[in-house]
């Protein structure tokens, strides 16, 4: 499928907006919506299809076409029960791990996540599939297929780099979600099932649920939530548990950046006591990062108190202690981040959230 109008788009208008990234690798070109695009709800119906979308730029040929965005139930207007189509729907289990699209590049079978064609789940996911299909299933019928269609998967792998909230054990798997064509349609369901069977895949569970606005109410502790799927017209909406959103919320708090700020906000003992009774190992993780925080806290505080009671103990022969001559020792014995520390100990400003802002400044290459 070759469609030089959505590249260009994409390559042109949309990377200058800020609305998509680009991911090259050779002649191969991944399309990823960016967060201030999701954010502030920029969509369009270019940037919609940029989540894994990939192109070969020398020919303007789709060789990976995933699922479009799709939004949670009530996000949008368009996604309101009252707005949702009146026809027939399925409930699949909404699975947490990474997305997964297959495709072909130089003849070789590979897997990419919506953002990268090389990042650690996708190499992972690659070398899965591979092995699964060499050992127990014939590789080549698969290979034609991935020349007219995109296979989405969910990567389910206990070693998963992006640390999601439900806990699968050891289980260890892709699981296809479903199959779009290059053209931009979807693969109906039974068609999918039989393409899982064929091959040797599993599929997401299944329920007889109703669709509500307070059906996140029967999702059980330790699922992500639903997928409502409408095939006769290739709609999709998400339907979330209010324990998972808030754990991935606070999942993504779990950085040195975050925990410093909900220890400035006061909110960190919260988040603490949530993790420990829902996520037990991330709570440790991060209790170990904000152990960290504290240590360099009072390094910092420690060091800037020493600096000022020697520049209000230094003397000069004429006995009188100017400001110029404070700073003067104060740049001259100090390193600079902790300057204005000092200086707010000499004008009696100092508090701990000075602090904390700057052990937040010194993060500015971590996550």
């Amino acid at each position: 499928m070759i469609d030089w109008n959505l590249l260009n788009k994409l390559e042109g208008k949309e990377l200058a907006a800020d609305n998509v990234t680009k991911n090259t690798v050779g002649p191969l070109t991944l399309f990823k919506y960016t967060n201030g695009c999701h954010i502030k709800g920029r969509w369009n119906e270019h940037n919609i299809e940029a989540r894994g979308i990939i192109f070969n730029t020398l020919t303007g040929q789709i060789v990976c076409r995933p699922m479009s965005k799709f939004f949670n139930l009530g996000e949008r207007p368009d996604t309101s029960i009252e707005r949702l189509p009146d026809c027939s729907y399925i409930v699949y289990e909404k699975l947490d791990g990474s997305c997964g699209n297959a495709y072909l590049s130089d003849g070789q079978i590979m897997i990419a996540t919506p953002g990268s064609m090389e990042s650690d789940q996708a190499i992972w996911a690659t070398e899965w599939l591979r092995l699964h299909l060499e050992y127990e299933y014939n590789t080549q019928p698969f290979k034609l297929e991935l020349e007219k269609c995109t296979p989405v998967f969910e990567i389910i792998w206990p070693d998963n780099p992006g640390s999601n909230v439900v806990n699968y054990g050891d289980r260890t798997e892709l699981v296809l979600l479903t199959i779009r064509m290059h053209t931009g349609q979807e693969i109906m369901p039974h068609m999918v099932d039989a393409f899982a069977e064929k091959y040797g895949f599993s599929r997401p569970l299944t329920y007889n649920h109703v669709l509500s606005n307070d059906m996140d109410d029967t999702i059980r502790k330790n699922e992500e939530g639903y997928v409502i799927y409408y095939p006769t017209v290739g709609m999709r909406v998400k339907v979330k548990s209010s324990l998972y959103k808030m754990l991935h919320k606070m999942l993504n708090q779990i950085s040195p950046k975050g925990i410093v700020d909900l220890i400035m906000g006061r909110e960190y003992r919260h988040l603490q006591d949530t993790l420990e009774k829902n996520c037990p190992d991330m709570a440790k993780q991060a209790d170990d990062i904000a152990a960290a925080l504290r240590r360099k806290f009072w390094d910092l505080k420690f060091l800037a108190k020493d600096i000022y009671e020697s520049a209000i103990c230094i003397e000069y022969r004429d006995k009188k202690k100017t400001r110029k001559q404070q700073a003067a020792y104060i740049q001259k014995n100090s390193p600079q981040n902790v300057w204005g520390l000092v200086f707010a100990m000499l004008d009696e400003k100092y508090n701990d959230e000075l602090t904390w802002s700057v052990v937040k400044r010194g993060l500015k290459n971590e996550r």
